[in-house]
């Protein structure tokens, strides 16, 4: 255990080394020359010192310990009063001088030793803190790059559609049908149909034509009307201002078929090219257009596609 004894002249309280007892040392804080006791002489002293303050409460604290001694004998460094920033003073003891304090690390220094100088500041950081900073950064960087990516899509400008090219959504196709009541008079043609069949292929078993008919309530949900969308078709029926609207999968040539629900033919026979290209779709034609205005055509359709119109009585 080390010696710890006051300077004769300044009453600052030192630290040294056992086998220094009876060398001659100047103290580090005042510059004073003296003799260092030996250990039963301090410690009485320091005892009875410590009495006197403990029965003079307003006399003032003792100071911070001076350990000068760079290898003190039995002496436990990780023990010693050495509080952060290499304060040497220990339970609010007024710290020592600058001056002292650079005397004390240049002995420490002198010896090799790992502390580093007054004028260096050091900070401690435990490894688990760094690991967390560097998860964090790793986060916070995966997270900006996600959010950068999905920013950069969503603000990228649309594509145009090239003409002719099929869009991503189904190709709509939109028109307009009337008649005339009179010579000139131009109605729209409520209730008509309007009926697009793929013009590449024959479906395997013909539709029904009863319950499509202009005469019939009209049933968007019509087995019939089903299998014509299956097909890859379109069945629907004009509003009251003749309007027409359906969709298809994609754009290629199709058979058109316009059926009036208002103007009339005199003559109900079909033209038989006509009629052989309408059977290859449907049991009964005939039964279908009866004495009803029609129109059968084939059509390229493709995008974008232009309104359609038709006037049965021209």
């Amino acid at each position: 255990m080390p010696i710890r004894f006051r300077c004769v002249a300044c009453r600052q309280l030192l630290s040294i080394g056992r086998r220094k007892a009876g060398a001659e040392i100047q103290c580090p804080k005042c510059g004073r020359s003296q003799v260092v006791p030996n250990q039963e002489e301090a410690a009485a002293a320091l005892a009875a010192e410590t009495a006197h303050h403990s029965s003079e409460p307003s006399s003032p604290a003792p100071s911070g310990i001076f350990i000068f001694d760079e290898e003190p004998e039995e002496e436990n460094w990780s023990s010693s009063p050495i509080p952060s920033r290499w304060n040497f003073s220990s339970g609010g003891q007024t710290a020592p001088s600058a001056t002292a304090e650079s005397q004390v690390f240049s002995g420490l220094a002198s010896e090799g030793s790992a502390f580093p100088s007054p004028s260096q500041e050091v900070i401690w950081i435990s490894r688990r803190t760094l690991y967390l900073q560097a998860l964090l950064i790793f986060v916070v960087g995966a997270v900006g790059f996600v959010l950068g990516y999905w920013l950069g899509w969503a603000d990228s400008p649309a594509v145009p559609q090239p003409a002719g090219e099929q869009p991503a959504a189904p190709l709509v196709v939109e028109g307009r049908l009337f008649y005339r009541p009179e010579p000139l008079q131009v109605a729209a043609d409520e209730g008509a149909i309007a009926i697009f069949l793929p013009a590449d292929r024959t479906p395997e078993q013909r539709f029904v034509t009863f319950g499509i008919r202009p005469q019939d309530p009209f049933d968007d949900a019509h087995p019939t009307v089903r299998a014509i969308q299956h097909f890859g078709g379109a069945y629907t029926r004009t509003d009251a201002e003749g309007n027409f609207l359906v969709q298809l999968p994609k754009e290629g040539s199709y058979y058109v078929l316009f059926i009036s629900r208002h103007a009339r033919r005199p003559d109900a026979s079909i033209p038989d090219p006509l009629l052989q290209e309408m059977k290859a779709y449907f049991t009964e034609p005939r039964n279908l257009i009866e004495k009803a205005k029609f129109h059968w055509t084939r059509q390229t359709v493709r995008f974008p596609m232009p309104s359609m119109e038709h006037d049965f009585d021209r």
